[in-house]
C-alpha cells in the first residue's frame, strides 16, 4: 500500500532534509507536495490528496494548528504529524483537540521520525484492510440475501412451508409486511416460448432491477417462461391499496421493457392473486396468480384472479377448480388430482358436446398452466393435442400427461432434498472445527431448525448431532493415528471445547477413550 505525504515547513532546508529522510527510510511513502505556508498547504491538500502531512507549528500567517483545522474540514482522513521547536504544552493540548496524536519535537532523531511514520502507515493499512473486509462482507451479505430470497420464494410456492414462521422469514431477509400479493410475470415470443438462456437471464435482471427500485417485493427464480414474486405492503405505508401498487409497478416494468429494442418481439403480461395477510396464505395467492396469468392474458396487462369471475361469471367454478388442481398436483396427490381432472374433462364434454377442438383448446390452456409448476420446461408436447381424434383419446392422453407432470415434480422434490443433504454434509465436513449448532447449520439451507432436523433424520436415519459427532470422531481418530498432537490439542482441532466432554463422546462411539485408542494403535504398530 502506497502512502502519499506532504511536508509543510517555512524553512526550505528543513523541508528538503525531511523529504530526503522519508525517501531514504520508506519505500512505500512518497512525498507528493511541499508547502511553505498555511494557505499553500490548504490548496495543495485539495490538489494532491495526501494521506499524511507533517506540519510545522510556526508558519507565516496561519499557524500550523489553524492550517490543520482548515484542512480537516474537507479531508478528515488525513493523518498529521505536528513538528515544533518548542516543547509547549498548550500546542500539544490544542493538537489533541484536533485528534492529532503524533507530535515530534525539533530537532528529532531519525529513529523517532521512522517510528512515528511507520505507526501511521500501519494504522492506515489496518484501516484499509478493515474497509476492504467490510465491503466484502457487505457484498457477501447482499449475495446471501439474494440467494435466501430466491430460496424462500421457491420454498413457499413449492409447498414446503410446514414449520416456517413469519419471524424466521423476517430474520433471514430483513423484511416485514402486513399484506402481500402473489404475482406471476410471464414472457413469450410471437413464435412461441423464449429458448435463449441469455435472453432469459437479461429479462430476469431487468425485472428484478425495476421492481426492486419501485416496490417492496420478494423475487423468486425464473421458472421456464415466468418469474414468481410477492409484492408486499408494510404498516404505515401510503394508503394506496396494494392492488393499485401492483398495477402501478407493473406498468413501470412494462414501460421500461418496451424501451429496449431487442425485446420488441417479446410479449410480457402478469397475473396477480388476491391479498393475503400471513405467510401461509402466500402459496394460495401464488396459485391464483398462476391461473390469472394463463395464455389469454393480454400483452402488457395485469390480470387479477378476483377479476376473472367478474369478467366471465360462468367460469367461476372452472377457475376455482383449476386453482385447486394446481395445488393438488404440487402436493403430488395422484388420486385426488385424477378425480379433479376427470371432473374438469366431464364439464368440458357437457359444455361443448361434439366440438372436440373446443375441448382440446380448453385443456391446452390448462396444461400450459400445469407446465409452469415445474422448475424446467416439460416440452411443448405436454400442452397441445394435435393428434387426438376422440374424447376418449383426449381423456387418456390428459391422464398420461398428468402422471408425467407429477412424477417430474416428485423427482424434483426428492432431488432437492438430496441436494440439500449433500450440501449440508459437505458443509459439516469442511466446518466441523467451527462452533456448529442445529440453528447455524439449518440456516445454511434456509429452513427452520425443527423442520430441518426432522427432514435430516427422515433422509439419513440419524440425527444431525449424531452425524456431526461421527465426522468429528473420525477426524480425531486420524489425528490419533498419524500425529503427535496432545489429546487436548486434538479436542480443539475437531471442534470441541472441553477435553472431558470430547473424551465422553469419543468413548460413546468407539467404546474406548481417546487415550486408550492411541495406546491400542501404538501396540498394533509395534507388533
Amino acid at each position: 500500500m502506497k502512502h502519499r505525504m506532504m511536508v509543510v515547513d517555512d524553512e526550505v532546508l528543513e523541508r528538503q532534509a525531511l523529504k530526503s529522510m522519508i525517501t531514504k527510510l520508506f519505500d512505500d511513502v512518497e512525498v507528493v507536495a511541499e508547502a511553505g505556508n498555511g494557505r499553500s498547504a490548504i490548496e495543495l491538500a485539495d490538489e494532491k490528496h495526501p494521506d499524511i502531512i507533517t506540519m510545522d507549528i510556526k508558519l507565516p500567517g496561519m499557524d500550523g494548528l489553524q492550517t490543520i483545522e482548515e484542512i480537516q474540514l474537507n479531508h478528515p482522513h488525513i493523518r498529521f504529524i505536528v513538528l515544533s521547536a518548542f516543547d509547549t504544552f498548550s500546542y500539544a493540548q490544542k493538537a489533541m483537540t484536533l485528534n492529532v496524536n503524533h507530535y515530534l519535537l525539533k530537532p528529532y532523531k531519525q529513529e523517532e521520525l521512522k517510528e512515528t511514520v511507520s505507526k501511521i502507515c500501519r494504522d492506515r493499512e489496518r484501516e484499509q484492510k478493515a474497509r476492504v473486509e467490510k465491503i466484502k462482507m457487505k457484498d457477501h451479505q447482499e449475495h446471501m440475501k439474494t440467494l435466501v430470497e430466491v430460496e424462500w420464494v421457491s420454498t413457499i410456492i413449492h409447498n414446503q412451508i410446514q414449520d416456517i414462521s413469519i419471524d424466521e422469514l423476517n430474520q433471514l431477509i430483513g423484511l416485514s409486511f402486513n399484506e402481500g400479493i402473489g404475482v406471476i410475470v410471464y414472457f413469450h415470443e410471437k413464435n412461441g416460448h423464449i429458448e435463449d438462456s441469455q435472453q432469459k437471464s437479461y429479462l430476469y435482471q431487468q425485472v428484478k432491477t425495476v421492481l426492486k427500485q419501485t416496490s417492496n417485493c420478494l423475487v423468486g427464480p425464473m421458472i421456464y417462461d415466468h418469474i414468481p414474486l410477492f409484492m408486499l405492503k408494510q404498516s404505515g405505508e401510503a394508503k394506496v391499496s396494494l392492488r393499485n401498487q401492483v398495477i402501478t409497478n407493473m406498468k413501470k416494468l412494462f414501460d421500461h421493457l418496451s424501451t429496449i429494442p431487442h425485446l420488441k418481439d417479446v410479449s410480457v403480461s402478469a397475473g396477480a392473486g388476491t391479498s393475503v395477510y400471513n405467510l401461509e396464505g402466500f402459496q394460495e395467492s401464488y396459485h391464483e396468480a398462476l391461473v390469472a396469468s394463463r395464455s389469454e392474458t393480454k400483452d402488457r396487462r395485469v390480470q387479477f384472479y378476483q377479476d376473472l369471475a367478474k369478467e366471465k361469471p360462468v367460469k367461476v367454478d372452472s377457475i376455482n377448480r383449476e386453482k385447486e388442481l394446481l395445488v393438488t398436483i404440487q402436493q403430488v396427490d395422484y388420486e385426488r388430482a385424477h378425480r379433479m381432472m376427470e371432473g374438469i374433462i366431464n364439464d368440458q364434454v357437457l359444455k361443448h358436446g361434439v366440438h372436440l377442438e373446443k375441448i382440446k383448446r380448453s385443456l391446452t390452456e390448462l396444461f400450459i398452466l400445469i407446465s409452469r409448476l415445474s422448475d424446467f420446461p416439460l416440452g411443448q408436447e405436454l400442452a397441445y393435442f394435435p393428434e387426438v381424434v376422440s374424447v376418449d383419446q383426449l381423456r387418456n392422453t390428459a391422464f398420461y400427461r398428468l402422471n408425467n407432470v407429477m412424477q417430474v415434480l416428485e423427482k424434483q422434490k426428492e432431488q432437492k432434498s438430496e441436494d440439500m443433504l449433500e450440501n449440508i454434509q459437505s458443509y459439516i465436513k469442511q466446518h466441523f472445527k467451527d462452533d456448529l449448532s442445529l440453528e447455524s447449520i439449518s440456516n445454511q439451507v434456509n429452513l427452520s431448525p425443527s423442520y430441518f432436523s426432522k427432514l435430516f433424520k427422515e433422509k439419513t436415519g440419524q440425527t444431525l448431532i449424531d452425524y456431526l459427532s461421527k465426522v468429528r470422531i473420525k477426524k480425531a481418530k486420524e489425528y490419533l493415528n498419524t500425529s503427535d498432537l496432545s489429546l487436548k490439542e486434538i479436542c480443539f482441532e475437531v471442534g470441541y471445547h472441553d477435553p472431558n466432554y470430547f473424551s465422553r463422546v469419543f468413548k460413546k462411539y468407539e467404546r474406548v477413550s481417546p487415550r486408550q485408542y492411541r495406546q491400542e494403535v501404538a501396540k498394533k504398530q509395534q507388533s
